[in-house]
């Protein structure tokens, strides 16, 4: 995955579910998007997608990499993003906390069509809930971050 995706979430199961869901994803701004670049043949990085008060806010960087799933009775490769090592407790408050603790699979559905799935959690009951949602595009270029 090369560039930047549309995204949003999917239902969550449950009312309690989208609250959480939603509370934690806008807290940086409404979230619309993630971005991927490769930086070798099964690794890469990438960055979040928020619209705040100023405009476009690219954050929540993450790196990236081809494997097998993480997810119970699953075999198959996902493109893991994975939050931790942009992302800490000292430097973060709350929302570091949570990234520190957060990691997505996705996998591609159709051309353009990608089906991601969050978990985010410090005990293996939080890490439990999924928390689905899509991607589609590419719909820009990648930009750079510092």
């Amino acid at each position: 995955m090369h560039g930047e995706f549309a995204a949003s979430l999917l239902d969550q199961g449950s009312t309690r579910g989208f609250l959480l869901s939603a509370f934690a994803l806008n807290m940086s701004g409404r979230w619309f998007g993630k971005a991927f670049e490769p930086t070798g043949p099964k690794e890469g990085h990438g960055y979040n997608n928020f619209m705040a008060p100023r405009g476009v806010r690219r954050s929540w960087r993450m790196r990236t990499h081809m494997g097998p799933s993480k997810l119970p009775n699953d075999t198959k490769d996902a493109f893991h993003l994975e939050y931790s090592h942009f992302n800490d407790f000292k430097r973060g408050g709350l929302v570091g906390a949570q990234l520190h603790t957060m990691f997505d699979e996705v996998r591609k559905v159709a051309p353009g069509l990608y089906l991601g799935i969050g978990r985010v959690g410090f005990t293996e009951r939080g890490r439990s809930d999924l928390h689905p949602f899509i991607l589609e595009g590419p719909v820009a270029p990648f930009v750079a971050q510092d």
